[in-house]
């Protein structure tokens, strides 16, 4: 019951306004190492981590809807919510196979933080839902560039997608979106990825939809 009433908290904050990655990365953290110490069953932590990331997935959404200046309550259309939907679903497998790991890493002794480290993982996927709403929602002819997050270190498909400006119908035609792991477009998968696209009035990179086609056909993907 005591992570019911953290899952309406957050709702609560986001229904407000609050910022709550945070908080979403505080909730999995719990509910890692409660699993982990037999505190609670996985048929809990699958429930109750399928049930936040629903909220947060629904918050980060409307977050990138905002960022267009649409109104959720307003201006959701059946194909928008089916992606976020879709977001959503693609999360339900990777949650109980999470949970197996971390049964089977407790019985074997494993050091938790590996997991820890993993819960991470699904917090920063929040602002990936954000960027992909703000890109799906967008005009077709709003020009986003792509940026290069704050890593030291960039996987070579993002640092050829660096400063390239389209449409965003032609990054979602060539099917390049930052983050969004597991991202089989992107060297790095996605998981540890921060790059963004960013919304601009700059104009936009000669020929970009073929320099995007030929990125995602040239075996760097």
């Amino acid at each position: 019951m005591r992570y019911k009433a953290i899952v309406y908290a957050i709702k609560w904050l986001a229904e407000r306004g609050v910022k709550t990655a945070a908080y979403m990365s505080r909730v999995i953290d719990t509910l890692v190492r409660d699993l982990y110490n037999g505190v609670i069953e996985s048929d809990e932590f699958n429930t109750e981590l399928a049930d936040l990331i629903e909220n947060q997935f629904r918050r980060a959404f409307n977050e990138g809807m905002r960022n267009n200046g649409l109104d959720p309550a307003k201006d959701m259309t059946d194909e928008w919510e089916a992606e976020y939907q879709r977001m959503v679903t693609a999360q339900y497998e990777f949650i109980e196979r999470f949970a197996k790991d971390i049964l089977e890493g407790s019985e074997k002794g494993q050091s938790k933080d590996e997991f820890m480290a993993r819960a991470d993982l699904w917090a920063n996927q929040y602002e990936s839902v954000v960027n992909e709403a703000q890109l799906i929602t967008a005009d077709k002819k709003q020009k986003y560039k792509w940026t290069l997050g704050a890593t030291e270190e960039h996987c070579s498909t993002c640092s050829r997608l660096n400063g390239i400006i389209a449409y965003a119908e032609e990054w979602e035609q060539a099917g390049f979106h930052p983050q969004r792991p597991p991202n089989e477009l992107l060297e790095c998968g996605g998981w540890r990825c921060d790059c963004s696209l960013e919304p601009t009035d700059k104009r936009r990179t000669a020929d970009a939809l073929g320099i995007l086609l030929d990125i995602a056909a040239s075996g760097n993907v």
